[in-house]
């Protein structure tokens, strides 16, 4: 019998565009608010705003990890604000 991993099993993940700045935030927000199982991941870093507000508010939004998550789990990659997949960092091998 294997050990239980410690990786999340989340079916649903919302994601934007590596260096994410206010319009991506709150497009990957919004797509939370529609698919409430899904968790937000960002793809790379966020813009420096973006991070200062995250750092103030995000205890209150479900915002997770990639490296927190199975990625075996994922059924549904919601993809915001961008529609080139090489600009979502470490997701983009996911597609």
């Amino acid at each position: 019998m294997s050990a239980p991993s410690s990786e999340l099993k989340i079916a649903a993940v919302i994601t934007t565009h590596q260096n994410a700045d206010f319009d991506a935030f709150a497009a990957a927000v919004g797509a939370s608010r529609l698919y409430p199982d899904a968790r937000i991941v960002f793809a790379g870093s966020l813009n420096r705003n973006v991070r200062e507000f995250v750092a103030l508010h995000g205890e209150e939004l479900p915002i997770i990890a990639w490296k927190a998550i199975d990625p075996t789990a994922v059924e549904r990659l919601i993809v915001v604000d961008t529609a080139d997949c090489s600009r979502l960092a470490e997701l983009s091998p996911s597609l």
